[in-house]
């Protein structure tokens, strides 16, 4: 396996990462030095992830950062930003990206089960009056 790829699992037709948020002993201590700093790097460090993730499934999908910035309507620096750490994008952004991608962003419960649409539409209608 080449380094730049991460271990996975499949669980039906979602990809599951098996690996620990920070495996590399230096950032394990500097993230925990940075944690005691702030109490919300944790979630930082999630975030990041999950852009580290699409980052890598771009790479093996062969489009480049110029494609994809074409494709979100963008420009290729603000990607580059973005795959380094240095933007904390929007959700909406991080949907398109991966949307882009083949991929969708969801709600996984403890169990690994997607959490679907807790409302339907016929349930919407039903609520709104329609």
């Amino acid at each position: 396996m080449a380094e730049t790829e991460e271990p996975k699992v499949r669980r039906g037709s979602h990809l599951i990462w098996d690996r620990p948020l920070v495996d590399d002993p230096l950032l394990a201590r500097l993230y925990s030095k940075w944690q005691e700093q702030d109490p919300d790097f944790p979630a930082m460090v999630r975030s990041r992830r999950l852009v580290h993730i699409l980052t890598l499934l771009r790479r093996q999908s062969g489009l480049t950062q110029t494609a994809l910035a074409a494709k979100l309507g963008s420009q290729q620096p603000a990607v580059a930003r973005l795959e380094r750490g240095e933007a904390d994008p929007r959700l909406s952004t991080v949907d398109r990206y991966a949307g882009i991608l083949g991929f969708r962003i969801a709600l996984v419960d403890g169990d690994g089960h997607v959490v679907e649409d807790p409302f339907p539409l016929e349930v919407r209608a039903q609520v709104l009056g329609e």
